[in-house]
């Protein structure tokens, strides 16, 4: 379990009393050297994007030429990321983030997800806005019904064929890239976030109560799980193996696998964003510049 104990550790990184919106890892980022991966990028309020080094500490920042809140990133590979936010904002990297290019989706709409599938697939999701690009973002089409909801959560896995979207009434859509079908398959009062694993087998729902919703065969159906615990879950993370953490207010973090369910509370600010990458190396964060760590996938 994620905790302030010897595999995890707790800190309070300074820089600005920033509201930490949304993580990502595994991606060569600029200050972790010429071999690539390790540390994790960190997005938020008013353009702030942060590199967390794998010691813990806080790396160079990034100079985006943008100052609009930053609500996603998803990283492919060892070089590319995307990040998306307020007024329409899409920005990519090629290059482990020495250089951010701007997309332009013909929108001002808020953003609030991004996901990527290999090689080229990435999908954004906001204010009545869910679109898909194969070519890496040079061009951008709508995926059927996007336009009529506000999408607050987004995933898809490696391969991009399989995408779930997560409106603000708590209507899970299931999208099939192969069949073009857009179809809801559930639906969570309160929810907060979707998030798929690696494979696609396993996917999950987390919300407003400690809501937990999951599906083991690719997001076609959907079974409720008791968390344990009241307090509203903003961020998850499953993996190929079907465990699940779900974080989020008061520093709640709770670990779902095989043998039960668990529950801890390591930190007091609201957990917003969790990534943990296949290793077990993870990273929490949220208010106040609260981010938790763990190098054991939070046993």
């Amino acid at each position: 379990m994620i905790s302030n104990h010897s595999r995890a550790a707790r800190l309070a990184l300074t820089i600005g009393a920033i509201a930490l919106a949304s993580i990502t890892t595994g991606c060569k980022k600029k200050g972790t050297g010429g071999g690539g991966g390790g540390g994790a990028w960190l997005v938020g309020h008013a353009g702030t994007m942060a590199n967390l080094l794998d010691d813990g500490t806080l790396g160079d920042g990034y100079a985006l030429d943008a100052d609009h809140d930053l609500y996603g990133i998803t990283c492919r590979g060892l070089d590319t990321a995307f990040v998306a936010g307020d007024q329409g904002t899409v920005l990519r990297t090629f290059d482990g983030g020495d250089t951010w290019e701007s997309l332009d989706l013909g929108t001002t709409a808020t953003l609030r997800d991004v996901a990527a599938g290999g090689p080229d697939t990435v999908y954004v999701a906001g204010e009545h806005v869910l679109v898909v690009s194969y070519d890496s973002g040079d061009r951008w089409q709508p995926l059927r019904g996007g336009a009529d909801h506000d999408w607050i959560s987004l995933a898809t896995e490696h391969t991009g064929a399989i995408a779930l979207a997560l409106d603000d009434a708590g209507a899970l859509w299931r999208w099939d890239d192969v069949t073009g079908a857009m179809l809801e398959v559930t639906t969570v009062p309160g929810a907060r976030a979707v998030t798929m694993s690696h494979d696609g087998h396993h996917a999950a729902v987390v919300g407003a109560g400690g809501a937990i919703v999951r599906s083991d065969d690719e997001g076609r159906s959907w079974t409720r799980v008791a968390s344990g615990v009241d307090a509203d879950l903003l961020a998850a993370w499953t993996t190929d193996d079907g465990a699940l953490i779900a974080v989020g207010a008061a520093g709640t973090v709770v670990r779902v696998t095989a043998t039960g369910v668990t529950a801890a509370t390591p930190g007091t600010a609201t957990l917003r964003a969790l990534h943990v990458d296949a290793a077990g190396e993870g990273i929490a964060a949220g208010d106040g510049d609260e981010v938790l760590l763990t190098h054991d996938g939070g046993v």
